[in-house]
């Protein structure tokens, strides 16, 4: 493989054989701990919360494929520790490396891990507070058709009052729609609404996933049903 080439510590270079890699959500964890810092097997391993013998075996991937580096050796009593670090502060993975199909698969399996936290902590919430839950199909008045996840068919318990815990399912919407300059404004609020809360240390941590993009496929093709 060419020697990766750094641009403002940003990877500008990669194998496009170890692209599809990288860019997986689950694969791309192990380069975290040495991202912009040092450090030992150790200590990634307590972090990442993964085996030694694990860590080991996939530092040995990222130094093949160039991401990753022995900075220094640290003595500790009569040991000698490796220190390593990626190559560069910022890994830039350009997709015009991979054809459109792996591109598209790649990003379903950068979504595939916390889709599936993400089920199983709804999981959780139906153990913990019993009720008929279900799916609600109602129509929309044009056509088409809404479905929401609630507690009771009847009544008015949903995953919004106040003695639910935070859980907001998000869901896809196919019946929105604007002007590019309203599009705009959403995406904006919504980046504003986010930025308000990451970066904040509270007690639980959160999984969180808000989407927007313009719906491109043949309108034909696409039923008129939103899920929520």
């Amino acid at each position: 493989m060419d020697r990766p080439v750094l641009i403002n510590g940003v990877l500008h270079h990669l194998d496009p054989q170890r692209a599809p890699r990288l860019i997986d959500g689950w694969e791309m964890r192990y380069l975290g701990p040495f991202l912009g810092r040092e450090a030992t097997l150790s200590a990634a391993a307590r972090q990442l919360g993964v085996s030694l013998s694990r860590l080991h075996y996939q530092v040995g991937r990222l130094q093949e494929e160039g991401l990753l580096e022995v900075t220094r050796l640290e003595r500790r009593g009569r040991r000698e520790l490796k220190v390593y670090r990626a190559v560069a502060d910022v890994v830039f993975v350009p997709f015009e490396l991979l054809p459109l199909e792996t591109v598209e698969v790649a990003l379903a399996r950068a979504d595939a891990p916390w889709l599936t936290f993400f089920l199983r902590s709804l999981a959780r919430v139906w153990r913990e507070h019993p009720g008929q839950w279900g799916m609600r199909v109602e129509g929309t008045g044009d056509g088409g058709v809404r479905a929401s996840i609630v507690a009771h068919p009847e009544r008015a318990v949903d995953l919004a009052d106040a003695g639910m815990p935070a859980v907001h399912l998000g869901g896809w919407v196919t019946d929105l729609r604007l002007d590019f300059q309203e599009a705009k404004a959403l995406q904006h609020e919504l980046g504003e609404v986010l930025a308000r809360y990451v970066g904040r240390r509270g007690a639980e941590r959160y999984l969180l996933q808000v989407r927007l993009a313009p719906l491109l496929e043949d309108p034909g093709r696409v039923p008129n049903v939103t899920v929520r």
